[in-house]
């Protein structure tokens, strides 16, 4: 039977106070947004130009936010990010790495398209090689 450190217990409180603070800010978060959008309104009916950078600033501290959560369940779970780390599915609003992945993927494509063109080539090249050899007899 593994027994827990005093360590290992005030790590465990520490991570659950600091995801309940996460969590908190989250909400507070979510509500700000919310509260842009209610009320920051001109003439118009159009959001003012402070509440789109309001919300943009928010919405970045929520993904913040959401990333930190994650990294603090996963330690919580017995995963270590720096070792152990998963597939990580990003969230719709995670532009940028759906970005990275598309190059990275077209990266492949393209590698796989020339691979394929090369050893066409060279079938070419040996067809041709047989022919002339066949001609030569």
């Amino acid at each position: 039977m593994k027994t827990t450190t005093n360590t290992e217990l005030l790590h465990r409180e520490l991570t659950q106070n600091t995801l309940a603070y996460l969590y908190e800010s989250l909400e507070t978060i979510r509500h700000e947004i919310q509260t842009e959008y209610t009320y920051n309104i001109d003439e118009n009916g159009f959001l003012t130009k402070e509440a789109r950078e309001r919300i943009l600033q928010l919405e970045q501290q929520e993904r913040d936010a959401k990333k930190n959560i994650k990294v603090l369940e996963m330690q919580r779970d017995g995963f270590s990010p720096a070792k152990n780390i998963p597939s990580y599915t990003p969230d719709i609003e995670d532009n940028e790495f759906d970005f990275v992945r598309l190059l990275d993927q077209l990266e492949e494509e393209r590698r796989t398209e020339l691979a394929l063109k090369e050893i066409q080539e060279a079938r070419d090249r040996s067809q041709s090689i047989e022919k002339d050899y066949e001609l030569t007899r």
